[in-house]
């Protein structure tokens, strides 16, 4: 089944106590890799990270759990989701993320969490273009939020884009 939910506020009321998965303050856990619950591996929440390549990320954390739901690749134990999972989160943490923000990405931390994703389920990392693209942008609203819309990008290679005025 294919639930589809939007919003900003993490909650899943329709969820029973059950599945496996909990929230505290926008922090869903627990999750292997901030998709697939650990303690029901059949079951996946995509799209919980935020300050990411929306699209890309969806698609890759769907590729990722494919991988494993499907018997493609072996799922670690219970007990290894768990000590990667609790290792992540202490690191966040630690920077001073607080539960509301649990599943925060960013510019710094996305590129690192792609390539985890890619590596750990054998497949096909997001192109570099689309992570330079996303942090290119929001600089460029950081900096200017009432023009940052102002241009148009083109996908010149997996690498490189360019811009041009609308």
């Amino acid at each position: 089944s294919i639930i589809y939910c939007t919003g900003y506020n993490y909650s899943f009321p329709f969820l029973s106590v059950n599945c496996g998965i909990s929230t505290d303050e926008d922090y869903v856990k627990p999750l292997w890799k901030h998709c697939l619950s650990i303690n029901k591996p059949s079951m996946a929440i995509i799209g919980l990270p935020n300050l990411i390549c929306p699209n890309q990320m969806f698609s890759l954390q769907v590729k990722f759990c494919l991988e494993f739901m499907t018997g493609k690749k072996k799922l670690p134990s219970k007990e290894e989701m768990m000590k990667d999972y609790e290792n992540d989160m202490k690191e966040r943490w630690r920077r001073g993320l607080s539960k509301k923000k649990a599943h925060v990405m960013g510019p710094d931390i996305q590129d690192e969490y792609y390539k985890d994703l890619a590596m750990t389920a054998g497949v096909e990392p997001i192109k570099p273009v689309f992570s330079k693209l996303h942090k290119f942008s929001q600089i460029k609203r950081n900096r200017d939020f009432f023009n940052y819309r102002d241009m148009k990008f083109f996908i010149i290679d997996d690498e490189n884009f360019e811009m041009r005025p609308i």
